[in-house]
């Protein structure tokens, strides 16, 4: 006895007769030509559904991420590599910037930048710059300029590599850091007095909204709302100064506490939130999860389906004993179902993360 396999909906099974099995499984096979045609024409027609579908989960991957979606996810090298390279974008811009500020107020060296190659090219100098200072662990430490940058994966040498970790990546972030305090001079403002930003953040069921907020204090105790501080700022200044000490308040969520913080109007936010919400709105959104519930006990029940028909199949393959041909067949039709299932529970999986997408967006309108 011999083992037979071939790779178009994959056919296997042990025969002591080639002649008499070859015929049944020739009915099934296609030549790579029309293999590779099916296959570009099934890609055509789902394109904008698969699009959507990607789309609708990337975006709860990056902001609903927990460990149960973290065990069950598997990422794409395809996938990382494109994110990756937005990063580099990004990364790109922020390096030129910081250069071509360092050109603008120095002139001890001037920096060529390559945006074809991406690179970054020290000139006129007599003795490359001190860029910045960082921290060793132990103590703050200068950096001095390299000849040459570039964000090229094979970049050398290694010192002149721009990357998210690298020294000159992390320094260059680090010039991104906002003062904690600043003081403005505006000559038509008759009392002096704090203002402070905050994030307030609403979350109402599934949604979520962000809402920058401004408060501030006269030095005679008058609070200022939100609107009377945005017209302080628009007033025009005579002149401004800022605390040495930064902060990357961009990268993080919660600053020390202040006496300002009294102010935020948290709870009259609130309540306004809530007044949007009428009976009729409370009722429909309630509708929409009830909706979305029963979609997602739909996709269920057809994952349910399949199983059932792989366990079926493989109770029919197990009654026949002595017909290997038909074992044959019923072997082919348990690996048909077996992959169906397999391709309805990961599209399941997504389906499920979409809906939620789809609620989420529905109720922020």
């Amino acid at each position: 006895a011999g083992v037979f396999g071939i790779t178009d909906d994959v056919l296997g099974g042990f025969t002591d007769d080639v002649k008499a099995a070859f015929p049944v499984i020739a009915q099934r096979l296609r030549p790579r030509a029309q293999i590779e045609q099916a296959y570009r024409q099934t890609l055509s027609t789902h394109e904008e559904d698969n699009r959507q579908t990607v789309s609708a989960a990337e975006d709860i991957l990056f902001t609903t991420f927990t460990k149960e979606l973290a065990d069950k996810v598997k990422i794409n090298p395809k996938y990382v590599n494109r994110r990756g390279q937005e990063l580099n974008n990004d990364l790109w811009e922020i390096t030129k910037w910081f250069f071509t500020r360092y050109n603008e107020k120095n002139d001890d060296c001037r920096f060529v930048i390559d945006e074809f190659n991406r690179t970054i090219t020290a000139t006129e100098y007599r003795e490359l710059p001190v860029l910045f200072y960082y921290w060793t662990g132990s103590r703050n430490r200068p950096y001095r300029s390299q000849k040459m940058y570039g964000m090229a994966k094979d970049f050398k040498p290694k010192a002149g590599q721009i990357t998210l970790s690298s020294i000159i990546g992390r320094g260059i972030l680090h010039e991104l850091e906002c003062a904690n305090e600043g003081v403005l001079t505006i000559p038509t403002v008759q009392a002096p007095c704090q203002i402070a930003l905050y994030t307030v953040t609403l979350v109402s069921g599934s949604s979520r909204t962000e809402h920058a907020v401004l408060c501030g204090l006269t030095d005679s105790g008058k609070a200022l709302d939100d609107a009377a501080c945005r017209s302080i700022f628009d007033l025009p200044v005579e002149s401004s100064t800022e605390d040495e000490r930064r902060s990357p308040h961009w990268l993080k969520g919660t600053s020390r506490p202040h006496p300002l913080d009294r102010l935020v109007p948290s709870d009259k936010m609130m309540a306004e939130q809530l007044e949007r919400l009428s009976p009729a709105q409370a009722e429909e959104m309630e509708r929409m999860k009830q909706q979305v519930s029963a979609d997602k006990a739909a996709l269920s029940r057809e994952l349910n389906t399949l199983d059932s028909q792989v366990q079926q199949a493989q109770a029919e393959l197990e009654a026949v004993t002595g017909d290997r041909l038909k074992r044959l067949a019923a072997q082919k039709k348990i690996n048909q179902l077996r992959q169906e299932y397999m391709k309805h529970q990961e599209s399941q999986f997504f389906d499920a993360m979409r809906l939620d997408m789809e609620l989420e967006e529905k109720m922020k309108r």
